[in-house]
């Protein structure tokens, strides 16, 4: 029985990163997701010289050379990966890859296939929820309006921060020193906050090969990805805050903080790539890509909204 053996002995990448200019937390061309057929996720995306799966596509396009008929392939997944504190957390169900080869037989023995193959696949997920809270009979330690009051007091320039916001609003109290100093500070203290962090959107793949056989020893592709990006997210951090007055009346005050973000946009690269079997009997094979920069047209659109409540009063801060 020939034993098989499959080595990627080289795979080169060239690809720049997209400046992360629609979150933060995360990277749009830097991911640890393996998303693709299950054979694909079951290699963990190791397939650059191996070929003959849908899900190569996108990794080396050489690899479509190798079917030598018709394909159809779907793949569903599931995402169970939400954080959580205090909260129940749920699975829910993806639709993660769909694609198909179409193999041409011609009438040359030196290149007896020529295959065209389109793959739709989800390449990273952005569904994710946090949430974390604080509930307690005692001040908590960490409150974001004592920080602000310390930022305050410092004397940092507080005209485009919160803590001018906070200010210029009157969420905080002052007095002056001998020297005539203004220090700010809190009267209440948190009884208790929550923060609350929800993202959703992915990131999707649409690319098209083409590939072709020699000999059986050696294989070519090219692909040209098209990718589409939905990205939403929103966070809150909210503290609830009391004090007692003079006349040990218990007064109430809460502070917010939110915001809201969605992005959208495409994206287009190509990729090339080669297999080649070295030797006539032995699978061993060697596997090269090379892959272009993706270039992004990215649409954004952000709101933050701060709020502070005292009393019957709200004061909306935008």
């Amino acid at each position: 029985m020939k034993k098989l053996l499959s080595i990627t002995i080289l795979c080169c990448s060239l690809s720049a990163v997209a400046q992360d200019t629609f979150v933060n937390e995360q990277s749009i061309n830097s991911s640890d997701d393996v998303i693709g057929t299950a054979r694909f996720v079951g290699m963990g995306g190791a397939m650059g010289a191996l070929g003959a799966d849908m899900s190569v596509i996108g990794w080396n396009p050489a690899g479509i050379g190798l079917f030598r008929k018709n394909d159809v392939s779907i793949t569903f997944g599931g995402l169970w990966n939400k954080s959580k504190i205090n909260e129940e957390g749920r699975g829910t169900g993806t639709f993660d890859q769909a694609g198909f080869v179409t193999t041409l037989k011609t009438a040359s023995d030196v290149c007896p296939y020529v295959n065209f193959a389109f793959n739709y696949q989800k390449k990273k997920n952005f569904n994710r929820n946090f949430y974390a809270d604080s509930d307690t009979d005692y001040p908590i330690l960490i409150s974001q309006m004592d920080q602000l009051a310390e930022i305050a007091t410092a004397g940092y320039d507080t005209n485009w921060n919160l803590a001018g916001l906070a200010v210029d609003n009157d969420a905080l109290s002052s007095w002056q020193d001998a020297e005539g100093k203004t220090h700010y500070y809190n009267k209440y203290y948190c009884s208790s906050n929550h923060y609350i962090h929800h993202s959703e959107g992915s990131l999707r793949a649409f690319d098209f090969n083409v590939s072709t056989n020699i000999n059986d020893r050696a294989f070519l592709g090219i692909t040209l990805g098209v990718d589409n990006l939905d990205y939403s997210s929103w966070y809150n951090y909210y503290e609830a805050c009391e004090y007692d007055d003079a006349e040990g009346k218990t007064q109430y005050g809460n502070y917010g903080i939110g915001r809201d973000k969605h992005t959208t946009g495409y994206g287009f690269n190509f990729k090339i790539g080669g297999i080649v079997r070295p030797f006539a009997d032995n699978s061993f094979r060697i596997g090269v890509a090379i892959e272009s920069p993706t270039w992004y047209k990215l649409k954004s659109r952000e709101l933050m909204d701060i709020c502070y409540y005292e009393g019957e009063n709200w004061a909306l801060i935008q």
